[in-house]
C-alpha cells in the first residue's frame, strides 16, 4: 500500500543494466576464445596420436606410410589444405613392400554417425583390420562394435575381392546371425546389436564399392614407399 507523501523508490537504471550484461557477455566470449586457442593444439595433437595408433592397429606390420585423399575419382597425395574425405594411408613393411591401405569411412548408425578406419590388402583382396574411430552407439550393446573381440575377429581376412575390372566384388559383405559364419564375406552380428552391426557392414560395402576400383587402378602409384 502506497503511503501518501512517501518518496518514490529508485527505478532501475536500464542503461547500466545493458552495459553490465554486455560486459558479462564480452568477458564470457573472451574466456571461450582463450580456452579454445589454448586447448586446440592439444586436441589436434591427441587426435593425430589416436589416428596414428589406429592406423598401426589395422596395419600392424607397417613401419612407414604415405597419405592420400580421394579427389573426384582419383587419389592424390594428402595436403593439409584439403578438407575433403575420405583419407587413405598406404602402409609399408620394413622391406618397402605395401602391407595394405588404411581407409577412413563413415555412415549412419543406430544413434549417430559411425566413423571407421579399416585396413585393406590388395594382395588378398580382403579387409585385414577394423577400428571404430567414433561412435555414439548404445553403451553395453551397440558400442560393442568397437571392442567386442569376436565381432572384430570378423575383420582379419574378410573377402572383398574384385571379380571384374569394372570394380564389382564377388558379392557384397553380408551380416548373418551370430555363430553361423560360414563364408569369407559374411560377418557375425553382435547379439542384441544387429542395427549397429548392420551399420558397420553397410559402411564397408559403400566404401569398398566407391574405392576399391580406384585403389587397384592406382596400385603402382600407391605401392611406392615414402622417400627417405
Amino acid at each position: 500500500m502506497k503511503v501518501e507523501g512517501a518518496p518514490e523508490p529508485p527505478r532501475p537504471d536500464s542503461t547500466r543494466m545493458v552495459l553490465t550484461m554486455g560486459a558479462v557477455g564480452l568477458l564470457a566470449s573472451i574466456l571461450l576464445v582463450a580456452t579454445y586457442t589454448y586447448t586446440a593444439p592439444y586436441i589436434a595433437a591427441n587426435q593425430a596420436a589416436y589416428l596414428e595408433a589406429s592406423i598401426q592397429e589395422v596395419l600392424p606390420a607397417s613401419t612407414s606410410r604415405t597419405d592420400w585423399r580421394l579427389v573426384g575419382e582419383e587419389l592424390v597425395p594428402d595436403n593439409e589444405s584439403f578438407t575433403i574425405e575420405p583419407r587413405l594411408f598406404a602402409g609399408f613393411r620394413d622391406d618397402g613392400t605395401l602391407e595394405g591401405v588404411a581407409i577412413e569411412a563413415q555412415g549412419q548408425g543406430y544413434a549417430d554417425i559411425i566413423r571407421l578406419l579399416y585396413g585393406y590388402s590388395p594382395d588378398c583382396g580382403c579387409v585385414i583390420g577394423l577400428k571404430v574411430l567414433e561412435s555414439k552407439e548404445t553403451p553395453g550393446l551397440g558400442d560393442k562394435i568397437g571392442k567386442d573381440p569376436e565381432f572384430l575377429s570378423n575383420f582379419t581376412a574378410l573377402d572383398v575381392r574384385l571379380s571384374s575390372p569394372d570394380g564389382a566384388t564377388d558379392g557384397p559383405l553380408e551380416l548373418i546371425k551370430q555363430g553361423t559364419n560360414l563364408d569369407a564375406w559374411q560377418i557375425d552380428a553382435i547379439s542384441g546389436a544387429t542395427i549397429s552391426s548392420q551399420a558397420v557392414t553397410d559402411i564397408l560395402n559403400a566404401s569398398n564399392e566407391r574405392l576399391l576400383t580406384i585403389i587397384h587402378g592406382q596400385l603402382d602409384e600407391l605401392s611406392q614407399p615414402p622417400q627417405e
